[in-house]
């Protein structure tokens, strides 16, 4: 899964994957925080992020007028047990969304709803992975003249389950998600 994702596939895990998958392959970026119970918790972009390519269309719906979007309420559902994700090292991963009813009670780092990393090369080239810049342009065409950038899949993980939210429109939030993470990853 690894070589994978380093050769430029990418990866979406929902609740346990994060046990099973996501925090075995990259303990660098993510870890295993507390099991939550179940519970509806807020969800709101993290500050910075809202102008995120990964979240468009994400918090808004349609308002009264042809050409107005009004900001909505929002509930994620929690499933029993689901646990909750432990964001390792901040500097690396991209948290999209955040609940502050989970920072309240788990504390900042387990807060997440849904992050993004890619764990091959940073953009700092570093070759420890990390944030991507997520403009909604193509990647970097090259370091240096005449030779291609490296290219590494993105991994995009969120709480609890995709079919579990509790109403269309927070259903429809992970949905928008989901295509805007396969267009950031087909670039």
């Amino acid at each position: 899964l690894k070589k994978f994702v380093l050769d430029g596939g990418s990866v979406f895990t929902e609740d346990w994957g994060l046990k099973e998958l996501t925090s075995k392959a990259w303990p660098e970026f993510v870890g295993v925080g507390d099991e939550l119970k179940e519970q509806k918790v807020d969800y709101a972009p993290v500050p910075g992020q809202a102008g995120t390519p990964l979240l468009r269309g994400v918090m808004a719906s349609k308002g009264d007028g042809a050409s107005s979007v009004t900001r909505r309420e929002t509930n994620w559902k929690v499933d029993n047990l689901s646990p909750a994700v432990k964001v390792v090292d901040p500097a690396k991963v991209q948290v999209l969304l955040a609940s502050q009813k989970l920072k309240e009670s788990n504390g900042a780092d387990q807060a997440a709803v849904a992050l993004v990393f890619e764990p091959g090369e940073s953009a700092s080239g570093d070759g420890k992975g990390g944030r991507r810049p997520m403009t909604g342009k193509k990647r970097r065409k090259s370091r240096s003249k005449g030779q291609p950038a490296p290219t590494t899949g993105l991994v995009l993980h969120v709480l609890s389950h995709f079919g579990k939210q509790g109403t269309k429109e927070d259903e429809f939030t992970l949905q928008n998600l989901l295509v805007n993470w396969l267009l950031e990853a087909q670039e």
